[in-house]
């Protein structure tokens, strides 16, 4: 016990989580070693010191790489939302095949009427969450009534809109302030830091689209 001790007290200085076994080992050993004929206390006890200290270290290498896991997922949540918007532009697309050309005065039609789920239009950075309903009719109803639609869809184009034209974007807020992604005339979807997305999303708002 008194050598598993050690080796895993060792052990736990690169992987925290066995400096646990190694401190519970650590104490089996000494007590073992009470009998003066058994050795190995020092080994024990060495194994205890390395295992405490692997568990101080714990909290440590916690605070190191949770800013990189949180990095990661939101790097994920951005194609997440990009993939969405980018279904949500196909679907545009399809509807305005259907209706001369025409886009939809609204994005609830697109669950009426096309191939589409009430996921993609919830951003999962945001706290947004998919529209309730049985059906697609339901959710369509449910969709702009707040907490369902993480999008903002710019209206009035045809699908003659050149890929310069933004017909979709999310507000700055889904990506914690750090930019956002936009949907163009084309169907293709990018993300702009927050220096570009204030200024494309306020020319937009001006009424120049494509912005300048």
């Amino acid at each position: 016990m008194a050598i598993t001790s050690l080796v895993l007290g060792i052990v736990g200085m690169c992987i925290p989580l066995l400096s646990i076994a190694a401190l519970i080992c650590g104490i089996i050993g000494v007590t073992r070693t009470r009998d003066p004929r058994v050795g190995g206390k020092g080994l024990a006890i060495s194994g205890i010191v390395l295992g405490g200290v692997g568990i101080l270290l714990l909290p440590l290498m916690i605070a190191i790489l949770l800013p990189s896991l949180n990095r990661a997922r939101e790097t994920a949540n951005r194609v997440k939302c990009a993939n969405n918007m980018r279904q949500i532009g196909l679907a545009l697309k399809l509807y305005a095949n259907e209706n001369r050309g025409q886009f939809p005065p609204n994005l609830e039609l697109l669950l009426k009427t096309q191939d589409i789920t009430a996921d993609v239009f919830a951003c999962p950075s945001c706290n947004d969450t998919v529209a309730p309903g049985a059906n697609a009719a339901e959710q369509a109803a449910n969709l702009s009534k707040g907490g369902h639609l993480s999008y903002v869809y710019v209206r009035g184009f045809t699908d003659t809109a050149g890929g310069e034209t933004i017909l979709l974007y999310e507000p700055i807020t889904n990506h914690d302030g750090d930019g956002g992604n936009f949907l163009f005339g084309d169907a293709h979807v990018e993300f702009h830091n927050k220096q570009s997305h204030v200024q494309i999303v306020n020319s937009v708002s001006r009424g120049v689209n494509p912005p300048k």
